[in-house]
């Protein structure tokens, strides 16, 4: 008789994180609930592979997968769900923090609700030390298929992986082109193209901790894969809108998934100031004054006053950013 697959994987891709691994290790050791952990080493050369086998070691509800060559973070996360058994599956960062009952929390209420996916909020520290509360309604909530593209739109549902519980099916291996960074907002538009029912959990459990020169701070780059993402879900989640509400959803969409963002990383990352204004000069295009508007009221009062700096000035768009961030947000 084969064994019954445990209700949640676990999966973890590593790459050169040695300084990391005891405290995620440590983590992941203490995670409530039965589930089984599938680490990915993607071919670290910094003796974190060591830590890894050892953590593994006589452990049937523990699985290490080596790869030779580095692959990149979202292969590696895909070489460990394939090699998933669970009925569900969390992916986690190993230099993030999280509660040891968030695995038994959203596996509760994915089988309490039937849903395919959960949702818990999710501290956000940036790398310049400051932190929020990042996605999802601060009561519990199920949407249903017909209202997916207004979640993921409307920025209630977003991109992020470490604070989601999948069915596993939802995560079904697929051809398209692995990104660099944003990756994981294409999962999610994947799975959700696959599920029924996302369920949300109001509780903080997971904390994202932005370190200085990740890939997640942006690049040149992330900017372009962030406009990709942004031209896949207009593509995908658009004509599922009402057509009384589609054009003011989708500008408001792409105010704040891209032009905002393409805007402003290069004054974060202290670009050459030739190279942030042409891009900013790209970005001011995408703005509207009826998307500042629908920013306005969403209550997202910095957005709103970030975008009209970017369409309303010039060369002072750095030291004004800067300023209107401390006073806004």
């Amino acid at each position: 008789m084969r064994p019954e697959p445990p209700p949640v994987s676990v999966v973890m891709p590593v790459r050169d994180a040695a300084d990391y691994l005891p405290q995620a290790l440590a983590q992941l050791a203490a995670i409530e609930g039965p589930h089984e952990i599938v680490l990915v080493d993607d071919g670290s050369t910094d003796g974190g592979a060591e830590l890894l086998t050892e953590f593994c070691r006589d452990r049937p509800d523990r699985r290490l997968v080596s790869l030779a060559a580095p692959v990149g973070a979202a292969t590696a996360r895909d070489r460990g769900i394939a090699q998933a058994a669970g009925r569900y599956i969390w992916c986690c960062d190993v230099d993030d923090e999280w509660e040891p009952g968030l695995v038994a929390r959203l596996l509760q209420t994915a089988t309490e609700t039937d849903s395919d996916i959960v949702c818990c909020r999710a501290e956000r520290v940036e790398a310049d030390g400051r932190t929020w509360l990042m996605e999802g309604p601060d009561v519990a909530e199920i949407a249903g298929r017909s209202a997916f593209a207004g979640l993921v739109l409307a920025g209630t549902l977003r991109g992020y992986l470490w604070n989601k519980l999948f069915r596993a099916s939802t995560l079904r291996p697929t051809n398209r082109r692995r990104l660099t960074s944003q990756d994981d907002f294409l999962v999610l538009l994947d799975a959700l193209d696959r599920a029924d029912r996302v369920a949300f959990v109001p509780d903080v459990l997971y904390r994202y901790v932005e370190r200085p020169g990740s890939v997640s701070t942006g690049d040149a780059l992330r900017l372009e894969n962030t406009a990709f993402c942004c031209d896949e879900a207009l593509a995908r989640l658009g004509p599922r809108l009402p057509q009384r509400r589609r054009d003011a959803t989708l500008g408001y969409f792409r105010l704040w998934f891209h032009a905002v963002p393409c805007a402003t990383t290069p004054v974060h990352q202290g670009w050459d100031a030739r190279v942030a204004a042409e891009v900013r000069r790209r970005a001011r295009r995408h703005i509207r004054w009826r998307a500042i508007g629908t920013a306005l009221r969403h209550r997202r009062v910095g957005l709103a006053g970030h975008a009209l700096l970017i369409k309303t000035t010039g060369p002072l768009f750095p030291p004004l950013y800067r300023t209107a961030r401390r006073l806004l947000q």
